[in-house]
C-alpha cells in the first residue's frame, strides 16, 4: 500500500494515518477506512454512501481489495 499511494494522481493531497487514507479535496477531506472501504467526510464525519447502479445493461465497477503480502 505504501508503495502504491505515491504513484496515485492524488499523491500530493493524501496522507496515510493508521487504518485511514485521508484525501484533501476542494470542499472537504475524505477519510477512507482501508479495512472496510467506508468513506467519511471531515470535519463532521458524514458517511458517504456509494451504491451500485440498478441498470443491468451498464457494467458495474469492481472492488478494491487490499492485502498484505
Amino acid at each position: 500500500m505504501q508503495d502504491l499511494i505515491p504513484r496515485l494522481a492524488i499523491a500530493d493531497r493524501r496522507a496515510l494515518e493508521g487504518r485511514f487514507l485521508h484525501v484533501r479535496g476542494e470542499r472537504h477531506t475524505d477519510e477512507i477506512h482501508l479495512g472496510s472501504g467506508n468513506i467519511f467526510m471531515a470535519p463532521d464525519d458524514r458517511y458517504l454512501c456509494i451504491v451500485p447502479g440498478s441498470s443491468p445493461s451498464v457494467p458495474q465497477a469492481g472492488y478494491l481489495i487490499l492485502s498484505r503480502l
